[in-house]
């Protein structure tokens, strides 16, 4: 591994090589911050540690893609391909198609995009009388987004401040879309984007089982671009 540890920096490999414990690196644009998340697999690996010990999290599917064929390359594919390495939400809907029937995920949910959400809640102001130039679709949709990401749910909505914001706004119905949006989810074994993390969130904070084999499963938590998670994903990761 000293060959490859060469190519670094003292900064970058003092980064790779530390694994005792929490670890944030800061560091500039271009400096080589994945670059350095990369080699840290490689030598998680080569010190002998499971590919399935480590979760790998990034913000683009592409930026997954590239590392793991990186890490490929210094280390196997074939040991590469049991990496859990992704985006938050497609590592976490794979952790909910396998462990979701706890809380009562049905594991062949569908994932709704942004445009199949758009089109419920259209249908659905519609449906209860409102108009769409008052209660615009794209709206409602990032008030309900907001809401999942700060653990708001339609029981508690009424009681939030996000409630408050959509009656300074004049939109004082958009709890009720939420109901109801949420009610025709259920109906279609559906989750959005914000779902998936959400319930993986729950499943994690209320089954205990399921957080300790998590827990005992991985050895290490690497997140790319860390200063980027949101609320509910930081929750997650201390979890």
């Amino acid at each position: 591994m000293g060959s490859l540890t060469d190519e670094l920096n003292e900064q970058q490999k003092a980064a790779v090589m530390y694994n005792e414990g929490h670890s944030l690196i800061v560091a500039g644009a271009g400096s080589g911050k994945t670059r350095v998340l990369t080699f840290k697999i490689a030598y998680l690996l080569h010190l002998g540690l499971l590919a399935e010990r480590i979760m790998a999290l990034t913000f683009t599917n592409k930026a997954a893609a590239e590392m793991k064929k990186r890490v490929g390359d210094m280390v196997g594919h074939r040991e590469a391909r049991n990496l859990l390495m992704g985006t938050f939400h497609s590592v976490f809907s794979g952790l909910l198609r396998a462990d979701g029937g706890s809380i009562g995920i049905d594991p062949n949910f569908t994932i709704y995009d942004t445009d199949n959400c758009k089109s419920l809640i259209t249908t659905i102001i519609k449906d209860m009388g409102l108009k769409t130039d008052e209660y615009k679709p794209a709206d409602v949709q990032n008030v309900i987004s907001s809401a999942k990401n700060k653990i708001i749910l339609p029981d508690n909505f009424a009681s939030s401040e996000m409630n408050d914001y959509c009656r300074f706004i004049r939109k004082p119905r958009i709890g009720e879309i939420y109901s109801e949006y949420e009610r025709q989810m259920k109906i279609c074994n559906a989750l959005d984007f914000d779902d998936l993390l959400l319930r993986t969130y729950f499943m994690l904070l209320n089954q205990e089982a399921v957080r300790e084999r998590y827990r005992q499963r991985f050895a290490f938590i690497l997140v790319d671009e860390y200063q980027d998670t949101n609320v509910l994903q930081y929750k997650i990761l201390r979890l």
